[in-house]
């Protein structure tokens, strides 16, 4: 079994809160590399993108409607998709 068969997300990326109203913050507890950051709405628009190699980024989004939204995150070796909840 390859290593990159176990890679489990949720243990190294949080973001919270979610639902969220204001401001999205995103944690990586692995700060090894740059990751691209996108979040889009339900029709595959991209409302924010950004490339970061911090360990923990802010997005400041009010002036989006409510609905749901989905946010990617890339890096070298994984992808991650979250679905979030704006309020």
């Amino acid at each position: 079994v390859d290593i990159a068969d176990n890679y489990n997300p949720e243990k190294y990326i949080i973001v919270y809160p979610n639902p969220f109203s204001d401001v999205l913050n995103i944690y990586f507890k692995d700060n090894s590399s740059e990751k691209k950051l996108s979040l889009f709405d339900l029709s595959g628009k991209i409302i924010f993108e950004t490339n970061s190699n911090q360990y923990q980024f802010s997005i400041s989004i009010e002036n989006i409607p409510t609905g749901v939204y989905f946010l990617r995150i890339e890096t070298q070796n994984h992808s991650y998709s979250k679905k979030l909840i704006k309020l």
